[in-house]
């Protein structure tokens, strides 16, 4: 009877482990998985935001272009930028 019991005691220390093990596993996997999607979202955040910085810098050179020439190659650059721009967020 009492081999029986060191049996009963072990299966069950044995299933208790595994059980720990598997919540611990599983926690360190949502842990991946929440740096994975904060790894995304930045990267997609700035994918968003790098397109905006060359128009601007754009627009920047149309103020200070000295000429209609040069203006109009600013335009042509800065309606270009516009354009990727909004193919990105769509």
């Amino acid at each position: 009877m009492h081999a029986n019991a060191q049996s009963i005691e072990v299966a069950q220390d044995m299933a208790a482990r595994r059980e720990t093990t598997g919540t611990l596993a599983l926690h360190e996997l949502n842990l991946l998985f929440g740096r994975v999607r904060q790894a995304f979202d930045a990267q997609q955040s700035c994918a968003r935001r790098s397109p905006l910085a060359a128009p601007k810098l754009q627009a920047l050179g149309l103020q200070s272009a000295p000429d209609n020439a040069a203006r109009e190659v600013v335009v042509g650059r800065l309606t270009a930028g516009i354009d990727r721009a909004t193919r990105l967020v769509e």
